[in-house]
């Protein structure tokens, strides 16, 4: 699984939870939220200042799959570089 994946997976959760209808309650949101901590931007100060006791949620694990790795998958990195 490589790391595009796993903040898709996270980005499907935060999806989830809204389709359901649950981000319109304290839990909902608060799950959203802690989703947003694990991207890379994480939260804003704002957000840190609101949420000060925030449990942060997990990152989905993360395990290189070397045997996605053949010569067209090579040829298409390199032709995305050039």
């Amino acid at each position: 699984m490589t790391y595009k994946q796993v903040y898709y997976l996270v980005w499907c959760q935060v999806l989830d939870i809204m389709l359901k209808g649950d981000h319109k309650n304290m839990n909902g949101l608060l799950t959203i939220i802690s989703l947003k901590a694990l991207f890379k931007t994480s939260l804003s100060p704002k957000l840190k200042l609101a949420f000060p006791n925030l449990i942060l949620a997990k990152l989905p694990k993360y395990s290189l799959n070397l045997n996605v790795i053949n010569i067209q998958w090579l040829a298409g990195i390199i032709n995305a570089l050039i």
